[in-house]
Parts: structure tokens; C-alpha cells; sequence
């Protein structure tokens, strides 16, 4: 007897001109892996199409017809930046910027036939947006997102849609699969969906999922594929976990900073892709702008990103230095907040140092690396202000 079983078919569309090194294989083998392990697993179909151009995504989606399209690689966007948009490549193999509004005409040509777009990279909530008006959910970040979170997320969104749950569920769950990995990035992501009149609704992960959890412990419970009920993870927690980093990766080691190395987050906001660590005292954050003291956000993530190099190229071993670098990024994130946790990034930054105070390792100068790293984090003072006491230096 035939299967009528129905089969959900996923595009997976993967693009990144640019020198940062994203791990997109790993995110689609990731989402392949765990959709094999799903309890529907043969419910699923995933299509991939690597190193797209605008004309390559048109054509897939006619040739595959899919349910859900998902979007891996960089957004440029943020309040500093005049362009918007997702980054595919030209012909030519370099980046091409398309806005939300081209992307919303091409998924308005198969409306009707496409219920879920995931957009996984940074900046993208108002291309999201704009989709949204011709796909039922649509799921964007609203700023940077690292590397490693991204991945995150999209493990835990088709985890559970493996496991039959519905899309505002899977969105929670790839929240909470961020917040289970320690990275203080669980806030980007945004979903934007139709409501029942049509009207666009835009959601932010914590009040939704809290609220969608809520809502489902109280009332009558939203069935998932096969009648069981679907519960989002909890999203209410305000303690912040640091025992694991984001790790971005370099395209070379070395204790001073050189061009070549690019901060892998999935966008730029400054308008000019692939920014370098070479020149962030000349250009806007990749973050939401310049920090409201006499330190610049670029300014202060290239302390960060020296402090970083030098903990990735020392001899500490593992777990510590994992740790160390937990911290390092806990403080990234509050960073690139819009309303950064000043005293938090200094106990962050204060742990860092008691771990190289621990070990005892030694520069590449000879001299303790506590020396170098503790005369970097004393240039932060000016942006902690109040709270560079609790760095304890």
C-alpha cells in the first residue's frame, strides 16, 4: 500500500562571499543529522543549494516546490547602516546585496505554497518582516548574531519540528537551544507571522515564548502532529549562564592584529562587508552603534578581539581556557547591547583574570599573560566607568 504519508520539503540556501570563515556545513549537517534522529523523520525532505545567487534561488524554489526555505549566511542592517538586505553572490562570486522587498515579490510568487522562511543571519528581522506578508511565519534576527548561535538556534527549530511540533513551538525551542549553550545571544531572533485577519505580528523571543508557554499550560493545549501536546521551553530566566563561548573562528594566529582577520558574525551593519579587525577604529559596530562613553563599541571590541587572540594562541589548556573564553564572550554580548550590563561584563572580565592567575601561563614575551591581558582590559575603564572596580586589577 502507498504511503500518503505527506512530505514537508526544506531549501536550504547557503551563501557567504565574503573572507569570514561561517560554519555553514556544519549548520546543514547539523539540521540534517538531527532531522534523521527525529521521530517524523520521514516527514522530511532537505533540499541544499550552496553559493547561491539571486538566480539560483528563483530556480530552486521552482524546481522544489518547498514548504520551508531556510536562509544561511550574512545581513547587513542595524540602526548605522543606509542598505539593508541579505548577502547572496553575483556572478562574478561577489556579495550582492538584496532588500526585503525583492525578497517579499519572489515569495509572493509561490504564496500559498510556502509556510515557513527561516532567515539565519544577521540584521534580517526586516526582510523577515517583509516576507511576512506572503508567508504565514517568518523567523529573523532583529541584530548580530554569532556564528555558533546561529547554528544553535537552527538545531533546536528543526529538532522540534522533527518531533512534530508547530513553528511558533520550534522557534522557542531554538531560543532555549541558544540559552542551553551558554551564549548570551538567545534575544535575537524574532518571529514574524500572519494572525488570523491577515495582519502582520512581530514577536520577540523572550515575551513570546514566555507567553506562548503560558498560554498553553492554561488553556487547551496546541495538539502537535500526532495529538500530543507541545510545549515551548521555558524562556524566563534572567540568570545569565558564561560557561561557554561563542568562538569565532581567524583566518590566521597571531598576537597582534592583523587585516585579514574578520569577526564572524552573520552581517555588518557598516555597510561594507567582511569588516577586519585592522580597521574597526575607522568604522561603525557590527553591533547597534557607538557606546554612550568616550570609547567607541568599535573601539572596545578590538580590545576584546586582542584579548581573545591572545587567550586562543596561549598554552592554557581546556577546560580552563574554554571558560576563559565563555567570559570573554558573555562580555562580547553586553557589548553589543543596546543596554549593556556594565557590572556584568566586568565580573565576566574579572573571571578571565583569576583563570590566568590560576594557571600561570606565560606570553609569547615571556612575561605572564595576565600582564598582557590585564593592561588591555585596563583600557576598558573609560566604558565600565563605575564598575572597573569589579575587574579587581
Amino acid at each position: 500500500m502507498e504511503n500518503s504519508t505527506p512530505v514537508t520539503k526544506i531549501l536550504f540556501l547557503a551563501s557567504n562571499p565574503t573572507s569570514a570563515c561561517l560554519r555553514l556545513d556544519e549548520e546543514m549537517r547539523e539540521i540534517d543529522e538531527g532531522l534523521k534522529r527525529s521521530r517524523y523523520r520521514e516527514r522530511f525532505e532537505i533540499y541544499q543549494r550552496w553559493a547561491v545567487r539571486t538566480r539560483d534561488i528563483r530556480r530552486a524554489m521552482l524546481e522544489i516546490m518547498p514548504q520551508i526555505v531556510h536562509f544561511s549566511g550574512h545581513g547587513q542592517g542595524g540602526e548605522n547602516s543606509n542598505e539593508k538586505g541579505l548577502i547572496f553572490e553575483d556572478e562574478a562570486g561577489q556579495p550582492r546585496l538584496v532588500d526585503g522587498d525583492a525578497l517579499a515579490g519572489l515569495f509572493g510568487l509561490f504564496s500559498g505554497r510556502i509556510e515557513f522562511v527561516l532567515l539565519n543571519s544577521c540584521y534580517s528581522k526586516a526582510q523577515a518582516t517583509a516576507i511576512a506578508k506572503q508567508v504565514p511565519h517568518v523567523i529573523g534576527m532583529q541584530k548580530a548574531v554569532g556564528d555558533q548561535a546561529a547554528i544553535g538556534f537552527a538545531i533546536g527549530v528543526y529538532d522540534a519540528l522533527g518531533a512534530g511540533r508547530s513553528v511558533e513551538d520550534a522557534f522557542c525551542f531554538g531560543c532555549n537551544g541558544i540559552q542551553l549553550m551558554g551564549i548570551s545571544e538567545y534575544l535575537p531572533p524574532t518571529l514574524v507571522k500572519r494572525n488570523a485577519a491577515g495582519e502582520v505580528e512581530i514577536h520577540e523571543a523572550k515575551e513570546f515564548c514566555s507567553a506562548h508557554r503560558s498560554t498553553q499550560s492554561e488553556l487547551e493545549k496546541t495538539p502537535s502532529l500526532d495529538g500530543e501536546v507541545a510545549v515551548a521551553p521555558d524562556l524566563t530566566s534572567q540568570s545569565k549562564s558564561i560557561d561557554n563561548g561563542d568562538l569565532p573562528c581567524f583566518s590566521q594566529k597571531s598576537h597582534s592584529i592583523q587585516p585579514s582577520q574578520v569577526l564572524i558574525y552573520r552581517g555588518d551593519n557598516s555597510g561594507q562587508i567582511g569588516q577586519s579587525l585592522g580597521n574597526l577604529t575607522q568604522r561603525q559596530s557590527i553591533g547597534q552603534g557607538a557606546a554612550t562613553s568616550s570609547l567607541t563599541t568599535s573601539q572596545i571590541l578590538e580590545i576584546v578581539a586582542q584579548v581573545e587572540i591572545l587567550l586562543m594562541n596561549s598554552a592554557m589548556l581546556n577546560p580552563a581556557k574554554q571558560k576563559a573564553l565563555g567570559f570573554l564572550e558573555a562580555t562580547k554580548g553586553e557589548v553589543e547591547s543596546e543596554q549593556p550590563d556594565k557590572s556584568y561584563a566586568a565580573k565576566n572580565l574579572n573571571r578571565i583574570v583569576q583563570k590566568l592567575r590560576e594557571t600561570k601561563d606565560i606570553g609569547s614575551d615571556g612575561k605572564p599573560l595576565e600582564e598582557d591581558i590585564v593592561t588591555l582590559l585596563g583600557r576598558l575603564e573609560p566604558w565600565l566607568g563605575g564598575a572597573f572596580h569589579l575587574l579587581g586589577l
